[in-house]
């Protein structure tokens, strides 16, 4: 181990310590990812989501949406690939409900050509969404001060079993390495969505990304993939909520 990756390593274990002793003020910064793709003869694979600036400023939005979200008393998850003619209004007013409280949040999605289930493909994609996120957190002057990083993604025992360790191993030595001295990553928690509410809208944002990607029609799933693009502004180069980049399958 060479000097400097001992040097990193010290001042990692030291802001862990710092975080550790200061948990109730540290600001958070949570992420929520889900995967999206590799079914049939799809040759694509992404990864979506939001990311919240401040979960301890976020919070009382958080608690505000999961409410709304329960009184719906809708039993089942809201995914985008069951959303049909019957439950698309579902999907679509619980985007509204998220566009209410976009303040302090980033919206996230990355995609590339990927033919079948590549997992490699997907670790790669989640590192680097993370990581441009948080490059685009500092650029907007979002972190000023020593944070921690939390990612939430969705439970896939066939991916987390195998690469959930190393995921979180490249992502800490990135973070550490590009961030020194003022973020710290917390251990990657895969979630079963359920009604997760943040979950669901990281499914709603990844399926809309795929769609938009691959297909041009109007049935129900396009309308519901237009609406994803006018919440999350991933086709708006002004809009400085979010972090996108698309390279979809070549017709």
């Amino acid at each position: 181990m060479d000097e400097t990756t001992q040097n990193r390593d010290i001042f990692q274990k030291e802001l862990h310590e710092y975080l550790a002793s200061h948990k109730s003020t540290i600001p958070e910064v949570r992420f929520y990812l889900d995967e999206t793709g590799n079914e049939g003869d799809k040759a694509f694979t992404g990864v979506a989501g939001l990311c919240i600036m401040n979960w301890k400023q976020y919070e009382k939005y958080a608690a505000a949406l999961a409410k709304w979200r329960r009184e719906q008393k809708w039993p089942a998850t809201i995914h985008f690939a069951e959303t049909g003619s019957d439950q698309i209004n579902r999907a679509v007013r619980l985007l509204a409900e998220l566009e209410q409280r976009r303040s302090g949040l980033l919206f996230l999605g990355y995609a590339l050509v990927s033919r079948g289930r590549t997992h490699q493909d997907l670790l790669s994609l989640f590192i680097q969404l993370v990581i441009d996120s948080l490059h685009c957190l500092k650029r907007n002057g979002c972190l000023d001060e020593p944070r921690s990083v939390r990612v939430v993604k969705e439970a896939d025992p066939g991916f987390d079993n195998i690469f959930l360790t190393k995921m979180h191993k490249q992502l800490s030595d990135l973070v550490a390495l590009e961030f020194p001295g003022t973020l710290f990553v917390q251990p990657i928690e895969p979630v079963t969505k359920g009604r997760q509410v943040f979950l669901e809208c990281a499914d709603l944002i990844a399926g809309g990304m795929q769609r938009r990607a691959l297909y041009k029609g109007r049935n129900p799933k396009d309308k519901l993939s237009e609406a994803v693009f006018n919440v999350t502004g991933f086709e708006d180069t002004t809009d400085h909520g979010a972090v996108f980049k698309c390279y979809p399958a070549q017709s």
